[in-house]
């Protein structure tokens, strides 16, 4: 069994075939914030991780968000998650119990087993991920970096504070921005579920870390949000946007929508 939070890092994303570059990407932070996550519990001098960075390392990974903050020390150790079934909980203690050579072939078998895609992606999926990222980039140079203008920075925090529930919100305005965008292709239907769906998928999520890595917008919903609205005019309806401009979130969401397909 691992004992330190960065030899569970390091076992995982091994078995996922996952470089930390991969990861700081996906996840949308630093890579030497993934090399110090890589070096909890083993060296003494990297500083702790932000609880931000084990959430979104967490989405990326799929991996149980209690246990790695149990693991970074935010959570007590005698705290016992209680999501699981009573079967799932009796197959995770007997799993423990076994040799390493026989949890390889359990793990194997779940893989074989899943015709669903439940599991997180690994390696090659990843990389995929990336290029495409990198090919939108390419396409549509207003990807390349979302900075934020003062006006920007007051209105996130302040409209955050204000709103009873900023997610709800969130949705609700990505969603009635995907429509007007998409008005004149009867072929794209956007629902308000399908926008749900689509930022709780861990490809797409990965997307939107990629192309807004701010820590401190932990939010999925929230990303797609400032991504849909080019600066420095965030507030701007689709009429004022240029062509250009809507061109690139059109193309943003048909790739946000069809890596969740995948």
């Amino acid at each position: 069994m691992t004992d330190t939070l960065g030899s569970f890092m390091k076992q995982i994303l091994d078995e996922r075939g996952m470089s930390g570059n991969m990861l700081a990407q996906a996840s949308g932070v630093s890579e030497s914030t993934v090399r110090s996550l890589l070096k909890q519990g083993e060296d003494d001098s990297a500083p702790g991780p932000h609880p931000l960075v084990l959430r979104a390392v967490c989405d990326v990974l799929g991996l149980d968000h209690v246990r790695i903050f149990q693991m970074a020390g935010y959570i007590p150790d005698d705290y016992h998650p209680t999501h699981l079934s009573p079967d799932a909980e009796y197959v995770g203690l007997c799993y423990d119990a076994l040799e390493p050579a026989q949890q390889v072939m359990i793990k194997g078998m779940l893989t074989s087993l899943d015709k669903t895609n439940a599991f997180p992606f690994n390696g090659d999926q990843m990389g995929d991920v990336i290029k495409r990222v990198g090919e939108l980039r390419q396409i549509h140079p207003m990807f390349r970096a979302r900075k934020f203008t003062a006006a920007d920075e007051v209105g996130r925090v302040t409209g955050k504070a204000l709103r009873p529930d900023p997610s709800e919100w969130f949705l609700n305005s990505s969603h009635r921005r995907l429509v007007q965008l998409f008005e004149d292709d009867p072929a794209v239907e956007v629902t308000r579920k399908r926008v749900f769906e689509v930022s709780e998928h861990p490809s797409a999520r990965a997307i939107l870390n990629m192309l807004l890595p701010r820590k401190e917008i932990p939010s999925a919903l929230e990303k797609l949000y400032w991504l849909l609205r080019p600066m420095p005019f965030y507030h701007r309806d689709v009429e004022a946007m240029t062509e250009d401009e809507r061109a690139g979130c059109r193309a943003l969401w048909r790739l946000l929508d069809e890596v969740a397909q995948a």
